[in-house]
Formats: C-alpha cells, structure tokens, sequence
C-alpha cells in the first residue's frame, strides 16, 4: 500500500506557568514568555512540522488569561505563515485565537465546556 504523500508533522508547545516545558531533547525554558514560545513554534515548522499547536498548560485557566497568553504566540506564528492550531475549551479563546490566525481548533471537551463554542 502506498500513501499519497508523506506523513504530516505536527508540533505541540504549551505556555507553562511556573517552569520550563522540556518537549523530547528541546528545552524552550523561559516557557511562560510568548515570544520563546513562538520562536521555538518557528523552529518547529522549520524542522519539518506542518502544523504547530499551542495550548496553555491547566485546563482550569480563566479564558481571559488564557487567550492572554495564547493569541500573542498564535499572531506570531500566523504572521510567518505557519499553521497553527490552538486548544482551547473556550469560546472567547476560539474567536480570539481564530482572529489572530489559527487554522485549526482542537477543543479537548468535544465543544461540551463552554456552550458558545459550538456557535464559533
């Protein structure tokens, strides 16, 4: 059997709060700042990602903190062209994380959080 074409790529960083995030041999540390994010995001797209994701790192985040922290690096790696995909439980989130340019939403409750969501 044959694929079509090759496997896609997808890169993952989450803005910690309090510590460094240490993703297989890559320490970003200084994790909470969304520019080290987003450069780490743009060295993952030059390594071959296709998408990069970006989430924050407690599920239990107020969403105006969240997005806060979310779409700074999401309009970053936007602004270069690379894809992004953000994951959120918000609604607010959603709309602000598409806005700064996403291309993709992976909401880990299936759109049953926050019941905005599903009309984004």
């Amino acid at each position: 059997i044959s694929a079509p074409r090759a496997p896609l790529v997808l890169g993952a960083r989450t803005i910690r709060l309090d510590q460094p995030q240490i993703v297989g041999r890559l320490d970003v540390g200084g994790a909470d700042d969304p520019a080290t994010v987003a450069r780490a995001g743009f060295d993952q797209g030059a390594a071959g990602a296709a998408l990069v994701e970006v989430a924050a790192d407690r599920a239990d985040l107020w969403e105006g903190d969240e997005e806060a922290r979310l779409v700074p690096v999401v309009a970053a790696l936007a602004a270069s062209g690379t894809p992004v995909a953000v994951v959120t439980r918000h609604a607010a989130v959603i709309t602000a994380a598409l806005a700064a340019g996403a291309t993709m939403i992976v909401d880990p409750s299936g759109l049953g959080h926050d019941p905005r969501a599903i009309d984004v």
